[in-house]
């Protein structure tokens, strides 16, 4: 292994580590939002999806769908900048 893909092992090492609140913040968003399901604006308010695939979390990305009261949709996504 040279210096620089040890060097990108570490990083990459370094970043799945830290914490992240890509859950908290996105389930207080889509609460919030929920709360005002049916009301003057938002329709309906879809599950937060995670970006995951075979059964194994890929980011922690986090999003969801709502529809305004015209029928449009919107996708929230909560990540990491």
């Amino acid at each position: 292994m040279t210096n620089a893909e040890w060097n990108q092992a570490e990083l990459e090492q370094q970043e799945q580590s830290m914490m992240t609140y890509t859950d908290y913040i996105a389930d207080k968003c889509h609460k919030a939002l929920r709360l005002v399901e049916g009301g003057e604006i938002v329709l309906a308010v879809a599950s937060v999806r995670h970006d995951a695939t075979d059964d194994k979390l890929v980011s922690h990305t986090k999003q969801f769908v709502l529809m305004d009261i015209n029928k449009k949709m919107y996708r929230v996504t909560v990540e990491a900048a």
